[in-house]
């Protein structure tokens, strides 16, 4: 026969009880410890950072992928060197207008809005990473070339 922990009754409903109390008292009875009220809460240590490097999908001499699922829709422009895309893709999520700046494409590639091949160096609009929060499309990359043809 199965012990009822204190606090708790076979007789009375558990929606009557009070929560915490109940939780509480489950709590006491698997420990088998009843403290006083002062007890005071054990120090808090907070978790070390990891000191490995993220690692990236993708080398910088391998090209990444034209990604066939993935949906790249250009927004507007907002300044000379960025522009708002909508993302879509069933790997890495969804983004409504996401900033992507321009710059010197560091690798070999494939524009995410047209499948061009990218070659290094060509001028691109990448996904803008925050630092520490990069976006799951980091890889993807846009021809800047190719814009003039959508945006006109």
């Amino acid at each position: 026969m199965s012990s009822v922990p204190p606090g708790l009754s076979r007789t009375q409903p558990i929606v009557a009880r009070d929560a915490w109390m109940v939780t509480i008292s489950v709590l006491e009875a698997l420990t088998g410890k009843t403290g006083p009220a002062d007890v005071e809460p054990a120090p808090r240590v907070a978790p070390q950072r990891s000191r490995r490097r993220r690692v990236r999908s993708a080398g910088d001499d391998v090209p990444v992928h034209y990604l066939p699922h993935a949906t790249a829709t250009f927004v507007e422009r907002v300044s000379d060197r960025s522009i708002l895309v909508n993302w879509c893709d069933s790997t890495s999520g969804h983004y409504c207008d996401q900033l992507w700046t321009r710059k010197s494409a560091s690798r070999a590639g494939y524009c995410a809005l047209t499948g061009d091949l990218i070659a290094p160096d060509d001028v691109v609009y990448v996904p803008y990473a925050r630092a520490g929060r990069p976006p799951a499309n980091e890889q993807a990359m846009i021809l800047a070339s190719s814009l003039e043809l959508v945006s006109n």
